[in-house]
């Protein structure tokens, strides 16, 4: 689902949130599927609005160009 949503709109920042843990070769599907960031729960509140903020400058970035 998120390689068809990529495709579609490239631009959008993609975070996941997960409480199962993945191992290496799930991880790299993850990355390669077009997820941008990858988070296991717990994680704090301010961690997320961080890499939001990160994923969005990106995003402004490469409407730049």
């Amino acid at each position: 689902m998120i390689k068809k949503i990529k495709y579609v709109r490239p631009e959008l920042y993609v975070m996941m949130l997960t409480n199962a843990q993945v191992n290496e070769q799930e991880y790299e599907q993850i990355i390669r599927a077009g997820v941008d960031d990858y988070f296991l729960k717990p994680v704090s509140f301010n961690r997320i609005l961080l890499h939001l903020d990160k994923g969005l400058k990106q995003r402004e970035n490469r409407n730049l160009f």
